[in-house]
């Protein structure tokens, strides 16, 4: 993560989440469930610093906003950025890979029909491939009918040919961890969704050579 400190506190950022934040809350602001509905229960699966938590919660002060990561370190990040907005839940450490979500601390009511949404940004092509399978058996399990998940990053999208600088990128990552890389929607996310019953509705271009994939629980 391009992470530097901000402030006096315990809040980091990353300059790919401060880029981000608008085009991801265009798209997430129109897939979360209308303000009079209720309150919308979300789970951000690997918050990283915390800011998109802070933004996207301030916006929306009816959702409840369950941030998570699978480093601990980050916590006091998460928690500092959003200290003050009282739609954000603490965060807590998630393994999205263990499952049920539910078992793991501060968690217990993140169960099967609970979520409104799931969230992830910037993490599948990072993690191994068991991280992706965990997080879409995950929110198959975990949503609602009716409930999305979105995620958001660099893929490889069927019929839109992927730009230079992401096979470049591919090709940096997979050099760091063989179990990294850009993952085909076609050929691997799809699968996993099928598997999960989740339909993908959109895969919306954004800047950067990045895409927002929405997956809709049937």
């Amino acid at each position: 993560m391009d992470t530097h400190v901000r402030g006096s506190d315990a809040r980091v950022t990353a300059k790919s989440a401060e880029r981000n934040a608008e085009p991801i809350w265009a798209v997430l602001e129109r897939v979360l469930p209308p303000a009079h509905t209720g309150a919308p229960l979300l789970l951000e699966i690997a918050s990283g610093c915390g800011l998109h938590a802070s933004l996207f919660g301030a916006r929306r002060p009816d959702i409840v906003y369950q941030p998570t990561e699978y480093s601990a370190e980050l916590l006091p990040s998460i928690a500092a950025w959003s200290k003050e907005i009282s739609s954000v839940r603490n965060p807590v450490v998630l393994d999205v890979a263990a499952r049920p979500w539910s078992a793991s601390n501060g968690l217990a009511d993140i169960v099967p029909g609970a979520l409104d949404i799931v969230l992830n940004v910037n993490m599948v092509h990072i993690s191994p491939f068991t991280v992706c399978e965990g997080l879409f058996a995950g929110a198959g399990e975990t949503l609602k009918a009716g409930g999305a998940m979105v995620m958001y990053g660099p893929f490889v999208v069927d019929g839109v040919e992927t730009a230079a600088s992401n096979l470049k990128f591919d090709a940096t990552l997979r050099e760091r961890d063989a179990s990294w890389g850009l993952r085909s929607v076609e050929t691997e996310l799809k699968p996993l969704a099928d598997a999960a019953g989740l339909v993908l509705e959109e895969a919306i271009a954004m800047p950067a050579n990045n895409f927002t994939l929405v997956w809709r629980k049937a």
